[in-house]
């Protein structure tokens, strides 16, 4: 699902639409009017207006779920973020709709520059989908075991795309070699990194890369490392986020899991600056032979649940590797 208009063809798969003939009416004349600025700040509130008389709250949850997605495609990051909301309050928790209103709201919310709870709704989407296909497992609903066996593909594939969701996989098996001290300056960097202050987020790093240096655990400095890569990536400074993010790749012990993480990362921050595509494909596929190491290595030491961990994520990187080279053949 790579895209809230996507996202919104699944809601009725497995149930009829509950528009209206009047709600789908005034969705249309929404999606093919020809305002912009304040006349179409207008007809949206005299059509939310109109909505009101809706009986069915499944059916207005479905129009402000479809007026929301157009938003979104204005740029009306605001007006849509609202009317996800509101749907949220009406899908029952844990649904197959509350789901997709949740995917919807993290691309809202990622357009609104707030990564971290888009990726939170995103994740909170991706755990209701696992919980429907274990439930329909159960069931053996075999239509729904195959649709949300592929919605969840879907979603590790975006998410693998995503520099948040590898930065939880970095101490995934090991704690964090960070002192208390270090943590500290970490939260403040993320803190600055969030409000998209990039000036306290340069002297931050700054700083933290001092208390790298002076640090007797290598670890620890490699792990600094990667906080100011992701810091820098935050606000957006690919270029110096990729170094940084390489420098730490390059620090780890060879082929462990910390490098393997911090290598795909460096790929997320140099596929972002065109002229180091090439170097952010080749970190990524090195990242999943690092993988298939790490899987390897599980399964010898008698540990399934780990060899599974890396299996799953393996798949999803290899699907999204596919995809980021189509995109540069294009």
């Amino acid at each position: 699902m790579h895209s809230p208009r996507e996202a919104l063809t699944r809601l009725n798969t497995f149930e009829r639409s509950y528009l209206t003939p009047s709600s789908k009416a005034w969705i249309g004349r929404v999606s093919h009017t020809g305002e912009t600025g304040a006349d179409l700040d207008q007809e949206i509130r005299e059509v939310i207006e109109q909505s009101q008389a809706l009986v069915n709250p499944w059916g207005y949850a479905e129009f402000l779920l479809n007026l929301a997605v157009l938003e979104f495609e204005h740029s009306r990051y605001k007006g849509a973020h609202e009317h996800v909301l509101t749907a949220l309050r009406i899908y029952p928790p844990e649904s197959h709709r509350q789901a997709i209103a949740l995917w919807i709201l993290g691309w809202v919310e990622w357009a609104r520059s707030d990564p971290y709870t888009a990726y939170s709704h995103w994740m909170q989407a991706r755990q209701i989908y696992l919980n429907l296909h274990l439930q329909s497992v159960e069931e053996r609903q075999l239509a729904r075991i195959s649709f949300y066996l592929e919605c969840l593909q879907e979603i590790n594939i975006e998410m693998v795309s995503r520099a948040e969701e590898l930065y939880t996989w970095l101490n995934a098996h090991e704690p964090s070699h960070l002192s208390d001290a270090a943590k500290s300056l970490v939260n403040g960097l993320m803190q600055s990194a969030l409000e998209g202050n990039s000036k306290k987020v340069y002297q931050q790093g700054s700083l933290l890369q001092k208390v790298a240096q002076a640090s007797e655990d290598y670890l620890e400095a490699m792990e600094i490392m990667v906080e100011c890569g992701m810091a820098l990536y935050q606000v957006k400074n690919f270029s110096n986020a990729g170094s940084m993010l390489r420098r730490a790749a390059a620090g780890f012990p060879p082929g462990s899991h910390r490098q393997a993480v911090a290598r795909w990362m460096s790929g997320l921050a140099q596929w972002q600056v065109q002229s180091e595509r090439d170097s952010a494909i080749n970190n990524w596929q090195q990242s999943i032979k690092d993988f298939e190491g790490l899987e390897q290595q599980a399964w010898r030491s008698r540990n399934p649940d780990r060899a599974a961990w890396y299996a799953e994520r393996i798949e999803a990187m290899k699907l999204a590797l596919v995809q980021k080279i189509s995109q540069m053949q294009v």
